[in-house]
């Protein structure tokens, strides 16, 4: 067994406490910073400890391997910036420090408690519904309904991350739900997916919307045997979908939608940007500012992770982190396949279709990144690790053969 090459401890029980309210803290700590020290001191700090010992196991994992590379060349990429600082490196190479930290203890988590990993996620699944029911209300009560956008109380402070993040215990929520045979757990899980969906609703952030419902289907499909109730909802959702993206984002109402038209001013800079330096990009410290004609609107990020990548990294990063995505869908059909599990595939799914409409550079603080990528990310490692170490064990011994 895997498992046996990691020594369980106190310290690997007391990580899964501490771990455990890093988690849920994204909905009940009240402001990042207070989270992003937390983290420090009570998940990564006594976390160093478990790491030699993983990572030995993770050494020949080509999702780990293809990772670290990617983050490396970014990190590189700063010394090409237009303004380079010694500062930004080391406070960009303590981040990436930090997420591969929060990899690698998920990963341990995983392989030595893989039925806490789940009780983990089962509670941030309750606290992120239990956060919900607080939000609507406290937020409706100084804000008018239904114009303002929702913004959940926690460290989230934008519609649109906690959009991410709620709609990802939303299809969370919803995989348990099917998965459970207890019809009181079921009921009791089924009511937090539709709380968290409607909270998902309430932020009017399309990509949130769009991501939930995708992945939501997604799941209905894989689990529902019954073709005529797949095809049927299939339509619905489908026709939904359609109908959402020709009314909301500008094809059929660009006039009255200001957003659409920005993020293709915000895109069409970020590409010329790509342009002027493609191959090796301009640095992971150039400052990115596009400017919003016939408005004094700045904004600062490319609203989308692929565009941010190449350019600051130009094509080869680019190519390097598509590099982990395909490393990463592999390892989710492979886990489907196996062990008919989809929602490694299907959370990895949600994280890109959040990510071609926002968010920006992937080396952050605990943002909403660290749940719908960085997180998925660190258990499609733990599969691929237990495939390769149960494909070991299968393998025949020369003294022994078939």
């Amino acid at each position: 067994m895997l498992s046996r090459s990691i020594n369980t401890s106190n310290l690997t029980l007391l990580i899964l406490v501490t771990y455990s309210i890093f988690m849920a803290g994204f909905f009940f700590i009240p402001n990042a910073v207070d989270q992003y020290k937390f983290y420090i001191a009570a998940v990564f700090l006594p976390g160093l400890f478990l790491l030699p010992k993983i990572g030995y196991v993770l050494r020949e994992n080509r999702l780990w391997i293809a990772t670290l590379v990617y983050l490396g060349y970014m990190l590189c990429s700063s010394f090409w910036s237009n303004e380079f600082s010694i500062a930004t490196l080391w406070y960009d190479l303590r981040l990436a420090l930090y997420i591969l930290a929060f990899l690698m203890i998920t990963v341990t988590i995983d392989l030595e408690h893989g039925d806490r990993i789940d009780s983990i996620l089962k509670f941030t699944c309750i606290c992120s519904g239990i956060a919900a029911i607080i939000s609507i209300p406290l937020w409706y009560k100084t804000n008018p309904f239904p114009d303002s956008r929702l913004i959940g109380i926690g460290t989230l402070e934008n519609p649109n991350p906690s959009s991410y993040v709620y709609g990802f215990f939303s299809v969370l929520s919803f995989y348990y739900a099917l998965q459970s045979k207890n019809t009181l757990h079921k009921a009791a899980l089924l009511l937090c997916t539709s709380i968290l969906f409607m909270f998902v609703l309430f932020t009017q952030s399309r990509a949130g919307i769009l991501a939930t419902l995708v992945s939501q289907l997604l799941l209905v499909i894989f689990y529902l045997r019954n073709k005529r109730v797949i095809y049927g909802i299939s339509a619905i959702v489908g026709a939904a979908v359609i109908f959402y993206l020709l009314a909301s984002p500008g094809v059929l109402s660009r006039l009255i939608d200001i957003s659409f038209p920005q993020r293709i001013h915000i895109w069409e800079h970020a590409l010329d940007l790509i342009a002027a330096a493609p191959v090796f990009g301009s640095g992971y410290q150039t400052e990115f500012l596009a400017h919003i004609p016939n408005s004094t609107t700045v904004f600062a990020t490319a609203h989308n992770t692929f565009l941010a990548t190449a350019r600051d990294g130009g094509l080869v990063g680019l190519g390097l982190q598509l590099l982990v995505i395909t490393f990463a869908f592999i390892a989710g059909l492979r886990a489907l396949a196996s062990n008919n599990n989809p929602i490694y595939l299907v959370l990895l799914i949600f994280g890109l279709l959040c990510m071609l409409t926002a968010t920006d550079r992937m080396i952050t603080r605990p943002r909403e990144l660290w749940i719908i990528f960085w997180l998925p990310l660190a258990l499609l490692i733990a599969r691929e690790t237990c495939r390769t170490a149960d494909k070991l064990t299968k393998r025949p011994s020369p003294h022994n053969p078939p």
